[in-house]
Protein backbone atom coordinates (compact mmCIF):
# COMPACT_ATOMS: atom_id res chain seq x y z
CA UNK A 1 0.00 0.00 0.00
CA UNK A 2 1.26 3.66 -0.61
CA UNK A 3 1.22 6.18 1.74
CA UNK A 4 1.01 8.59 -0.58
CA UNK A 5 0.64 8.45 -4.52
CA UNK A 6 1.80 11.23 -5.12
CA UNK A 7 2.51 15.47 -3.28
CA UNK A 8 -0.92 16.64 -5.48
CA UNK A 9 -2.64 14.35 -3.29
CA UNK A 10 -0.28 14.65 -0.44
CA UNK A 11 -2.20 15.87 2.98
CA UNK A 12 -0.74 18.89 4.62
CA UNK A 13 -0.39 19.55 8.21
CA UNK A 14 -2.90 22.80 7.97
CA UNK A 15 -5.59 19.59 6.44
CA UNK A 16 -5.73 18.07 9.82
CA UNK A 17 -3.79 14.53 8.99
CA UNK A 18 -1.30 13.44 11.06
CA UNK A 19 2.04 12.23 9.26
CA UNK A 20 0.10 8.77 7.51
CA UNK A 21 -3.67 9.44 9.02
CA UNK A 22 -6.71 7.82 7.22
CA UNK A 23 -10.22 8.00 9.27
CA UNK A 24 -12.26 10.64 10.72
CA UNK A 25 -11.37 11.71 14.32
CA UNK A 26 -14.46 12.52 17.54
CA UNK A 27 -12.75 14.39 20.25
CA UNK A 28 -14.53 15.32 23.69
CA UNK A 29 -15.92 14.39 26.84
CA UNK A 30 -16.73 10.28 26.76
CA UNK A 31 -15.09 10.61 23.10
CA UNK A 32 -12.01 12.27 24.79
CA UNK A 33 -11.63 9.34 27.36
CA UNK A 34 -12.63 6.86 24.36
CA UNK A 35 -9.66 8.07 22.81
CA UNK A 36 -7.32 7.68 25.47
CA UNK A 37 -8.51 3.89 26.07
CA UNK A 38 -7.84 3.52 22.60
CA UNK A 39 -3.97 4.93 22.99
CA UNK A 40 -3.56 2.60 25.63
CA UNK A 41 -4.73 -0.14 23.69
CA UNK A 42 -2.85 0.39 20.68
CA UNK A 43 0.25 0.53 22.85
CA UNK A 44 -0.10 -2.96 24.39
CA UNK A 45 -0.67 -4.11 21.20
CA UNK A 46 1.81 -2.52 19.66
CA UNK A 47 4.48 -3.47 22.51
CA UNK A 48 2.55 -7.72 22.69
CA UNK A 49 3.63 -7.77 19.01
CA UNK A 50 7.44 -6.60 19.29
CA UNK A 51 10.25 -8.31 19.93
CA UNK A 52 12.99 -7.61 22.21
CA UNK A 53 15.33 -4.12 21.19
CA UNK A 54 18.79 -5.80 21.09
CA UNK A 55 20.98 -4.22 24.24
CA UNK A 56 23.68 -2.99 21.48
CA UNK A 57 20.55 -0.76 19.98
CA UNK A 58 19.69 2.73 20.78
CA UNK A 59 16.26 3.71 20.75
CA UNK A 60 15.13 6.72 20.91
CA UNK A 61 13.39 6.59 24.09
CA UNK A 62 13.48 11.19 24.14
CA UNK A 63 10.36 10.81 22.37
CA UNK A 64 8.38 9.32 24.80
CA UNK A 65 5.25 11.32 26.08
CA UNK A 66 2.58 13.10 24.57
CA UNK A 67 3.03 16.12 22.07
CA UNK A 68 -0.07 18.25 21.10
CA UNK A 69 0.07 20.38 18.11
CA UNK A 70 -2.70 23.09 17.40
CA UNK A 71 -1.05 25.02 14.13
CA UNK A 72 -4.02 26.69 11.93
CA UNK A 73 -6.67 25.30 14.17
CA UNK A 74 -6.11 21.59 13.24
CA UNK A 75 -5.17 19.44 15.94
CA UNK A 76 -2.35 16.65 16.01
CA UNK A 77 -1.59 14.54 19.11
CA UNK A 78 1.24 12.20 18.95
CA UNK A 79 1.67 9.53 22.12
CA UNK A 80 4.92 7.73 22.84
CA UNK A 81 5.06 5.04 24.86
CA UNK A 82 8.39 2.77 25.99
CA UNK A 83 7.90 -0.24 27.77
CA UNK A 84 10.53 -1.66 29.97
CA UNK A 85 12.58 -3.27 27.55
CA UNK A 86 13.26 -0.32 25.69
CA UNK A 87 10.59 -0.78 23.02
CA UNK A 88 8.37 2.31 22.18
CA UNK A 89 4.89 2.32 20.98
CA UNK A 90 3.35 5.34 19.56
CA UNK A 91 -0.19 6.67 17.90
CA UNK A 92 -0.57 9.81 16.00
CA UNK A 93 -4.36 11.01 15.70
CA UNK A 94 -5.20 14.37 14.42
CA UNK A 95 -8.93 15.86 13.30
CA UNK A 96 -9.35 13.55 10.50
CA UNK A 97 -7.08 10.30 10.93
CA UNK A 98 -4.60 8.07 13.00
CA UNK A 99 -1.78 5.74 12.97
CA UNK A 100 -0.30 2.91 15.00
CA UNK A 101 3.34 3.60 14.71
CA UNK A 102 5.95 1.91 16.72
CA UNK A 103 9.84 1.79 16.99
CA UNK A 104 11.04 -2.31 17.40
CA UNK A 105 13.56 -4.05 15.96
CA UNK A 106 13.44 -6.02 12.91
CA UNK A 107 15.68 -8.00 10.68
CA UNK A 108 18.53 -6.52 13.62
CA UNK A 109 17.78 -3.11 12.94
CA UNK A 110 15.56 -0.64 14.75
CA UNK A 111 12.73 0.30 12.38
CA UNK A 112 10.01 3.06 12.25
CA UNK A 113 7.05 1.67 11.62
CA UNK A 114 3.93 3.25 10.50
CA UNK A 115 0.65 1.32 10.14
CA UNK A 116 -2.06 4.90 9.08
CA UNK A 117 -5.63 3.78 9.96
CA UNK A 118 -4.14 0.94 11.33
CA UNK A 119 -3.69 -0.59 7.85
CA UNK A 120 -0.87 -2.54 6.62
CA UNK A 121 2.66 -1.42 8.17
CA UNK A 122 5.74 0.37 5.98
CA UNK A 123 9.20 -0.47 7.93
CA UNK A 124 11.51 2.98 7.81
CA UNK A 125 15.00 1.81 8.94
CA UNK A 126 16.65 3.75 11.78
CA UNK A 127 19.96 5.77 10.56
CA UNK A 128 20.79 7.96 13.30
CA UNK A 129 20.07 8.84 16.35
CA UNK A 130 22.39 11.66 18.27
CA UNK A 131 19.82 11.51 21.51
CA UNK A 132 17.90 14.80 20.29
CA UNK A 133 17.58 13.70 16.55
CA UNK A 134 16.30 10.46 14.73
CA UNK A 135 16.45 9.58 10.93
CA UNK A 136 14.86 6.89 9.77
CA UNK A 137 15.00 5.84 5.79
CA UNK A 138 13.22 3.63 3.52
CA UNK A 139 14.74 4.70 -0.24
CA UNK A 140 12.36 2.13 -1.68
CA UNK A 141 8.85 4.05 -0.43
CA UNK A 142 7.10 6.59 -2.91
CA UNK A 143 7.12 9.13 -0.19
CA UNK A 144 7.90 9.84 1.78
CA UNK A 145 11.29 7.85 2.33
CA UNK A 146 12.69 9.95 5.30
CA UNK A 147 10.81 10.50 8.80
CA UNK A 148 12.96 12.74 11.00
CA UNK A 149 12.30 13.69 14.67
CA UNK A 150 14.25 16.28 16.94
CA UNK A 151 13.47 17.23 20.01
CA UNK A 152 14.57 20.71 21.68
CA UNK A 153 13.27 20.89 25.54
CA UNK A 154 9.64 20.70 25.32
CA UNK A 155 9.27 20.41 21.52
CA UNK A 156 8.86 17.71 19.03
CA UNK A 157 9.32 18.65 15.45
CA UNK A 158 8.21 15.57 13.17
CA UNK A 159 9.20 16.00 9.35
CA UNK A 160 8.58 13.20 6.15
CA UNK A 161 10.27 14.36 3.29
CA UNK A 162 11.55 12.54 0.15
CA UNK A 163 11.28 12.95 -3.65
CA UNK A 164 8.13 13.14 -5.82
CA UNK A 165 8.34 13.39 -9.02
CA UNK A 166 11.96 14.27 -9.59
CA UNK A 167 11.66 16.98 -6.83
CA UNK A 168 12.22 16.81 -2.69
CA UNK A 169 9.12 17.81 -0.67
CA UNK A 170 8.84 18.26 2.87
CA UNK A 171 5.95 18.35 5.47
CA UNK A 172 6.31 19.08 8.88
CA UNK A 173 4.49 18.95 12.40
CA UNK A 174 5.58 21.59 15.48
CA UNK A 175 4.69 19.45 18.72
CA UNK A 176 4.90 20.73 22.09
CA UNK A 177 4.55 18.54 25.46
CA UNK A 178 0.89 18.15 26.94
CA UNK A 179 -0.53 16.55 29.61
CA UNK A 180 -1.90 13.17 28.69
CA UNK A 181 -5.00 13.48 26.97
CA UNK A 182 -5.06 16.97 26.37
CA UNK A 183 -6.18 18.37 23.35
CA UNK A 184 -6.26 21.80 21.85
CA UNK A 185 -7.95 24.31 23.74
CA UNK A 186 -6.82 23.39 26.67
CA UNK A 187 -2.74 23.08 26.64
CA UNK A 188 -2.23 25.13 23.85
Amino acid sequence: MRLVRSLRSAPTPQSGVGLFSAAALIRGGAVGDAIMRMYATAAAICAATMGPVSAMSSPPDWMEGHWLSCDGGVQTAETWVRSRSGLLAGLSISDSGFEFLRIAETDGVLSYIASPGGGPATAFTLVSNDGSKAVFENKAHDFPQRIVYVRAGDALTATIEGDVEGRTQSMQWRYRAAPSGAVCGTAE
